[in-house]
């Protein structure tokens, strides 16, 4: 995954598309397939190195539709839920601690974090090997785009989602 993201909306299709592929290929549905949209975000994150708690939370955001405050404070539906166990394992696994990732995810509790850590680390378990060939055999758009590059306009995000077939 050396080659990066041109832009939103690329990143939005080509996350869908390998989405659909594992799903269809593993007889995924329902909510485990939002676990599974947001593991390939997690996993196109992980190439970008270390991040700052913000970055993470801006990128996994970004990358799956929703805005970083609704990743922080949003609805308990699937697509938003596991967007961010997503963010909180991907917090810890760059060095943050429970107490920390929980204060820095809306100001939930540890054990909520712990609870997300398990559950990431189950569904990476399950899926790991699907999403990887997945990937490999995708074709990624080329440019990485930078922070600033994103709009801010959640209608933005939206549009995106429903111009693209097979979104969650």
């Amino acid at each position: 995954l050396e080659q990066r993201l041109s832009s939103l909306e690329d990143s939005v299709s080509f996350i869908n598309r390998c989405t659909q592929k594992v799903c269809d290929d593993r007889a995924v549905k329902g909510r485990e397939r939002a676990m599974v949209r947001a593991l390939i975000v997690y996993r196109l994150i992980l190439d970008e190195g270390s991040m700052t708690p913000d970055n993470i939370i801006s990128r996994i955001a970004r990358y799956g539709g929703i805005s970083a405050g609704n990743l922080k404070f949003g609805n308990r539906g699937p697509r938003t839920a596991s967007l961010r166990h997503v963010a909180s394992h991907a917090m810890k696994s760059f060095g943050y601690s429970f107490p920390d990732t929980g204060y820095r995810m809306g100001g939930r509790d540890h054990s909520t974090i712990i609870f997300s850590w398990k559950k990431v680390n189950e569904a990476i378990i399950k899926y790991r090997d699907s999403i990887d060939n997945i990937l490999r055999m995708e074709t990624i758009p080329q440019q990485q785009p930078s922070l600033d590059e994103f709009p801010d306009d959640e209608n933005y995000y939206s549009r995106c989602l429903r111009r693209i077939d097979g979104g969650l």
